[in-house]
């Protein structure tokens, strides 16, 4: 009777702590992304402080996680994408490393709302940014109807690509110039896609 009791006292610990890990390892695979924290001390746009050029190995060790989905862009770069790993307010966010011949040069993070309310998002997002690093020193956008990309997504789709987007930078004296880009990318007539990047510019 003694032996049923301790093992039923095991099995209903070894249960708590399976409840407990798994708890919170789920409070842990969701990191939210601080749109405050892309400037570091010294005056460049980073993500985690993992400085710009990194190899793979640095910046799976600052994530404290291993980067996944590999694919070639272009020869000699590489990009490793993460899913269902980043949030914001509880919005999926896509992310996307970039690697040039190994070493770090950008991150791109996509905004997936399950409302589908897209441009509100956008809005939210650029008045954060504002507030947090100032009006942005640049705007890209418009339509895209003139470019040969978007006439053969035209002939597909019947519409054509538009953008809206701003463009934050750095010029610290003694450091690379960085920028913290954001896109509104959309076919014309549909819903957009929201596109959070920084980078380092690299001068040839």
């Amino acid at each position: 009777m003694k032996k049923i009791i301790l093992i039923c006292g095991l099995v209903i610990v070894g249960l708590c702590s399976i409840i407990f890990f798994v708890t919170a390892y789920s409070a842990q695979s969701k990191h939210e992304i601080a749109l405050d924290a892309f400037l570091t001390d010294w005056g460049t746009y980073e993500y985690a402080n993992t400085p710009w050029r990194s190899t793979i190995d640095v910046v799976e060790k600052r994530l404290g996680k291993k980067l996944g989905n590999r694919y070639e862009t272009m020869p000699g770069i590489e990009s490793y994408t993460l899913d269902n790993y980043f949030t914001y307010e509880s919005i999926p966010v896509r992310a996307r490393f970039e690697f040039a011949d190994g070493k770090l040069q950008e991150i791109h993070f996509s905004f997936m709302p399950s409302d589908g309310d897209v441009d509100a998002l956008f809005s939210k997002l650029a008045a954060s940014l504002n507030e947090t690093y100032g009006e942005a020193s640049a705007m890209t956008g418009g339509s895209s109807d003139d470019a040969p990309t978007a006439d053969e997504i035209r002939e597909i789709f019947g519409s054509s690509i538009e953008s809206t987007g701003y463009v934050w930078e750095t010029s610290a004296v003694g450091r690379p110039k960085t920028i913290l880009q954001l896109t509104n990318i959309s076919l014309r007539g549909s819903n957009g896609s929201i596109g959070l990047a920084i980078g380092e510019v690299r001068i040839p």
